[in-house]
């Protein structure tokens, strides 16, 4: 019996005390370049070489997390956004130069300074910048020596070593944008003020021409003056045409673009036209869509082509399909159609009878948020619009949704 206590002390307890000896020392050291000598060929030196062999691994990793993390880190100095790491505590915990910059201060300085404290100017949600969600605000702020600037604050969740969570910010600064906005928004006021003088002193003009020309027509017999007259009434009329287009035109994009109902724009577009015999179908799903304000007077001015240009429309058909996650709005009529020469020329300035004007709108209106369209009809058989707005640009209502579920 002592002899086999001795064995299994000389060949497992003693060789098995001298690795956990080893593993003791480099736990303590906390280098992981340490290794555990492995001269012996049993299965104690096999567990010594496969410690060994983890520890390769893990040491491996963690010089590539140094290497990532020292990456990052000086993209995030480089970087042309401010940002920072805020804690749990919601103050600082690291900052960038340029975040510094923005707001004429150094990192020392933001580190530690609560982020309500940085963005101190503007009443805001503190409690939304520090939600489970990442979000976006602009809002005023100020610099260290009291100059306002204006920002943009994306905040998103961010977690921590410490099993907790932070926000990482982004923050920044649209002054300079701001600035040019409303220094563009004043110039658009001023032009619209110019071109409604200008057109009011047009028609005005043109009242009094029509007026002399009556009198002259109403004075003589002459077939040649007569037909002269006519001529140029004919010639008022249409420059009086592109006065009404200009002012409609001139709307387009000075509103910013708002989510509209698609089912009612088409229905109040149909409502304008107040055409006897003509049965108009609106049977797509119930959309909204982000489109320029004018998006009605674009539903109303297709509507108009088909009547004018059409021959004989009596049916009018809109409806929706969803295609490579865009929405497909197909406008279709059972009129003449178009021919396949003009099928593109259709959109272009002055082209067609009449003005020449209204497809030209209502492709440059659409174009204000990304829409397009394009006519696939068949000539002989009708005209067939497809309106695409692409993803992001339009949404289901929910009521539309739970009656189909």
């Amino acid at each position: 019996m002592g002899v086999a206590v001795t064995l299994i002390n000389l060949v497992v307890i003693a060789p098995l005390s001298e690795l956990n000896t080893e593993l003791l020392q480099v736990g303590q050291t906390g280098l992981l370049s340490g290794r555990i000598k492995t001269g012996r060929n049993d299965e104690i030196g096999d567990l010594g070489r496969s410690i060994n062999q983890m520890l390769d691994q893990i040491e491996r990793a963690v010089e590539q997390r140094h290497a990532t993390e020292q990456r990052l880190s000086r993209l995030i100095a480089l970087a042309e956004e401010g940002i920072c790491l805020v804690g749990p505590d919601r103050r600082i915990w690291f900052a960038n130069p340029k975040l510094a910059s923005i707001f004429g201060r150094t990192p020392v300085e933001l580190n530690g300074m609560f982020i309500s404290e940085l963005l101190d100017g503007e009443t805001f949600n503190a409690d939304e910048l520090h939600g489970d969600r990442s979000v976006q605000h602009e809002m005023h702020a100020r610099k260290k020596d009291g100059n306002e600037i204006y920002i943009r604050v994306v905040s998103a969740p961010y977690p921590l070593d410490s099993s907790k969570e932070g926000h990482l910010f982004v923050i920044s600064d649209i002054t300079t944008f701001k600035d040019n906005e409303k220094e563009l928004l004043l110039l658009n006021k001023k032009l619209s003020l110019l071109g409604s003088m200008t057109r009011h002193d047009i028609v005005n003009q043109l009242t009094t021409i029509r007026g002399m020309l009556g009198l002259v027509h109403r004075k003589t017999d002459d077939e040649v003056i007569l037909n002269l007259i006519e001529t140029a009434e004919e010639a008022a009329d249409r420059v009086n045409k592109h006065i009404e287009f200009s002012k409609e035109y001139q709307k387009a994009g000075m509103q910013v673009p708002v989510w509209q109902n698609l089912q009612t724009c088409w229905s109040l577009a149909y409502a304008m036209t107040r055409k006897k015999g003509l049965t108009f179908t609106y049977d797509g799903k119930n959309y909204e869509v982000f489109a320029d304000q004018l998006l009605q007077k674009v539903f109303y001015n297709l509507i108009d082509n088909s009547l004018k240009h059409g021959k004989s429309v009596f049916y009018i058909m809109v409806h929706t399909r969803v295609e490579d996650g865009n929405l497909v709005i197909i406008y279709e009529d059972d009129g003449e159609g178009i021919q396949d020469s003009m099928k593109e020329r259709v959109f272009e300035r002055g082209v067609g009878f009449g003005t020449g004007w209204g497809l030209f709108f209502v492709r440059e209106v659409l174009g204000l948020t990304g829409i397009t369209i394009t006519e696939e009809g068949t000539f002989g058989i009708g005209a067939k619009f497809l309106i695409t707005v692409p993803g992001g640009g339009y949404r289901r209502l929910q009521s539309d949704q739970e009656e189909e579920t």
